[in-house]
């Protein structure tokens, strides 16, 4: 994916100059950025190349306007409240950022800023978002290992999101952390009709290594079983038109009353299960089930797995960020060669 050129411009440079050595080390955005201070520097940025993204602190704006360069997206960075004040420069509506905020949060919200729509954008310029399920009908399968192992595989070489569909996922005690914002969120901007979903979403992930993830529904356990499929389906239609994301990893949970729709999305969906008859019992009621539904076609897109005899990380402090460094994620990085999936 190529990554999208930003041009900032603030007069206060040692604010510039700090803001662009950050974008420098956070390799896995799909941004460059030039931060320049003076009129005369930003004129020769502008000769350097086609610029994507215009990043102008709104105190440093150019007397004239002419001054500023052309470039698919004009983003202010405002010192004050002025999140919502509509801005319009070069003939395009501005979206307004807070400046002090971590780089990190701002640079993700530009990336899920859409072009202006009087140019005819509103879509990240990507190939086809690659969706993967993992679920399980049978406990103790190791599913969520393995979908944050498989998020992890592909994080290396692209930009994933994963979010996890269970009850209760334990991430808070898993990962060591709380989570302010989390699918339960999303999920209520998304209802509320929010124009900024986009960057919403981008502001609500966290990071475990290189993957994104949505945190999980903290705070209402059971509220996914009635989220309606239109709901889920406009979900993932923004993150794949308005999101850098290039993968989602969806780790379904069995309390889902949308499941069949939710594999519906997904290109592969891995399926571990155990070999006692139990499972092999419980394992074929669900694959008779998905026959019924949609007469064999989920069927093709499943592979089942038996992942028991593969170790796991011993440490439980870093247990996500060690999986795949693993035996277990040794083979499940064979498996995504295998599959094509890096």
């Amino acid at each position: 994916m190529r990554k999208q050129r930003v041009l900032l411009f603030d007069k206060d440079r040692r604010y510039a100059e700090s803001f662009a050595s950050y974008a420098a080390r956070a390799r896995d955005l799909p941004l460059t950025v030039r931060a320049v201070s003076t009129e005369d520097a930003l004129r020769e940025a502008a000769g350097e190349g086609p610029v994507d993204i215009l990043l102008l602190a709104d105190r440093s704006l150019p007397e004239r306007e002419e001054l500023l360069p052309e470039a698919g997206k004009i983003c202010l960075l405002a010192e004050s409240e002025m999140r919502h004040v509509n801005r319009s420069l070069k003939g395009q509506t501005c979206q307004v950022l807070a400046k002090y905020q971590s780089a990190r949060e701002i640079l993700k919200e530009l990336l899920a800023v859409p072009s202006d729509p009087a140019r005819g954008g509103g879509r990240l310029l990507k190939s086809r978002v690659l969706t993967v399920g993992v679920y399980s009908p049978v406990s103790h399968s190791k599913k969520t290992s393995l979908a944050l192992a498989l998020g992890q595989t592909l994080a290396e070489q692209k930009a994933v999101l994963y979010i996890n569909f269970e009850d209760f996922s334990g991430f808070e005690g898993l990962l060591h952390r709380r989570f302010e914002k989390d699918l339960s969120d999303v999920l209520f901007h998304l209802r509320e009709g929010d124009p900024a979903l986009a960057s919403y979403i981008s502001a609500a992930a966290q990071r475990i290594g290189g993957l994104d993830f949505l945190p999980p529904d903290c705070k209402n356990p059971g509220e996914l079983w009635d989220v309606k499929t239109g709901e889920w389906e406009e979900l993932f239609r923004v993150v794949r038109e308005n999101t850098p994301y290039e993968a989602l990893v969806l780790d379904l949970g069995s309390g889902l009353g949308k499941l069949p729709d939710l594999l519906a999305e997904c290109d592969i969906v891995y399926m571990p299960t155990l070999p006692d008859p139990v499972s092999r019992a419980k394992t074929a009621a669900f694959e008779q089930m998905l026959k019924t539904l949609s007469g064999g076609e989920l069927l093709l897109r499943l592979r089942r797995l038996v992942l028991t005899d593969l170790a796991l990380p011993e440490s439980d402090d870093r247990f996500a960020e060690m999986l795949p460094y693993s035996p277990f994620g040794a083979y499940v990085r064979r498996m995504c060669g295998e599959d094509g999936l890096v």
